[in-house]
């Protein structure tokens, strides 16, 4: 609001437990590494996919690919 923008876009994903969360990507993976401890071994490709539980726990990461110390909100917060 500071910045004075036009226009701003969010883009929110439904996970599989209807919690709303504030991701671009239709995939995970590029900037948010998410917990697979809940997925039984198996890589999870969309955040629909992933339960509030894993999205708390999952990595953002920087530009570089790197974890960061960022967590993934959800849409309440």
């Amino acid at each position: 609001m500071e910045l004075k923008f036009d226009a701003v876009e969010l883009d929110l994903r439904l996970l599989k437990d209807n919690a709303w969360v504030l991701h671009h990507d239709p995939l995970v993976g590029r900037v948010v590494r998410p917990d697979l401890g809940e997925a039984n071994g198996q890589k999870i490709k969309s955040p629909e996919a992933l339960t509030s539980s894993a999205w708390a726990n999952a990595q953002v990461l920087d530009r570089f690919g790197n974890p960061t110390n960022t967590q993934c909100p959800p849409v309440s917060e």
